[in-house]
């Protein structure tokens, strides 16, 4: 059975039997007082669509990695490159089970459009496209 639970705008976790999948641990969920972190419960891994800081913040990932047993944070390279500076790994290839895509992010006011992954939990007919959770700036 997969459940679904929504943190806080793009910040979800998937749960699977194969274990619980947090997307984009941005800045709008760590340190929001409405969401009990504590609850978050048991993540075995991190995928991450872009390295805006609502979708990626690193005190958040870190926090995520260093309560977990062998968590994983799954990202495009751009992804990756923020967080090398903060010493967290992160692999751009996609985990057993996750199918991805490369698409495209709208250009944002300041005129940026920066690479964007969606990603797809296999055998739980649910797709994560991030324009779908936020992203959009027109209607």
């Amino acid at each position: 059975m997969t459940t679904i639970r929504r943190l806080t705008d793009s910040c979800l976790i998937v749960t699977t039997d194969d274990g619980a999948t947090l997307f984009d641990p941005g800045s709008h969920t760590f340190g929001n007082e409405a969401v009990d972190l504590d609850a978050i419960g048991d993540i075995q891994r991190v995928l991450i669509t872009h390295e805006h800081g609502d979708h990626v913040h690193p005190e958040f990932v870190r926090w995520l990695v260093d309560r977990g047993d062998d968590v994983a944070v799954h990202a495009n390279q751009a992804v990756a490159d923020v967080l090398a500076s903060h010493d967290i790994g992160v692999s751009v290839d996609n985990p057993v089970g996750v199918s991805s895509e490369d698409v495209l992010h709208e250009t944002t006011p300041m005129g940026t459009a920066p690479p964007n992954r969606s990603f797809t939990i296999d055998g739980a007919n649910i797709e994560f496209v991030p324009l779908d959770w936020g992203d959009s700036y027109t209607i």
